[in-house]
């Protein structure tokens, strides 16, 4: 008997469950451009727009000190292995657009916000 009460309660549980994430819409896919981007970053410090994921690509801009970066995915790239604003390795950039031109910024430089 036991047994059963735990099972009805476990299955009283579940549907709760299913009812509430049925209640939660599900979140958008990223569809490219700034359709998919779903969180806003802010520049640690000065930041150098680069036209490829390297510290060594040509800077074609600068976002400054708590600028936002305008990402145009909510994906991060892989790309060379640089040491961040927290003075870490990292090889993460993030996508960016920067004045018509596409980028990337170092993602260790960069913090997301509500």
């Amino acid at each position: 008997m036991h047994s059963r009460k735990k099972i009805a309660s476990v299955a009283a549980g579940v549907a709760l469950l299913g009812g509430i994430a049925a209640a939660v819409p599900a979140a958008a896919a990223p569809s490219g451009g700034d359709a998919g981007v779903r969180s806003t970053s802010r520049a640690m410090e000065d930041v150098a727009v680069r036209r490829s994921p390297s510290a060594a690509s040509e800077a074609i801009g600068m976002i400054p000190k708590d600028g936002i970066v305008p990402k145009t995915s909510e994906y991060n790239v892989d790309g060379e292995i640089y040491v961040d604003c927290l003075n870490e390795q990292n090889n993460k950039w993030v996508p960016v657009n920067w004045n018509g031109a596409n980028g990337f910024v170092a993602a260790g430089c960069t913090m997301i916000f509500p």
